[in-house]
């Protein structure tokens, strides 16, 4: 997992290599309050899910996302739950981008 959630100055960008064992997800665990979520894969093409587990399968319910190609989706939970995101490869290993920031 890739632990963002003490982030505290936006916008927060990383850079992240997803596995090579598709569709293997990583969780991102995010800040609380509401956030924008920027994700860009780099090369190849990505997927994107609000369920999954880390270092496992991803959910049947996501997101293709092109290669080099940026997604952006508002979070916007104020339970107690703590907000995370599942990003993996479409079909090899690639790096992804992320940027984080705080709606205005």
């Amino acid at each position: 997992a890739v632990d963002m959630s003490g982030t505290n100055v936006f916008p927060h960008f990383d850079r992240i290599t997803l596995s090579g064992t598709a569709p293997n997800a990583t969780e991102i665990v995010l800040p609380k309050g509401p956030l924008l979520f920027s994700v860009r894969p780099i090369t190849n093409a990505g997927r994107i899910a609000s369920s999954g587990s880390d270092d496992g399968a991803l959910s049947d319910n996501y997101l293709t996302i092109a290669a080099d190609t940026t997604l952006q989706v508002q979070v916007s939970l104020r339970t107690d739950r703590t907000p995370v995101m599942y990003v993996a490869s479409g079909t090899a290993s690639t790096v992804v981008e992320v940027v984080l920031e705080r709606p205005a």
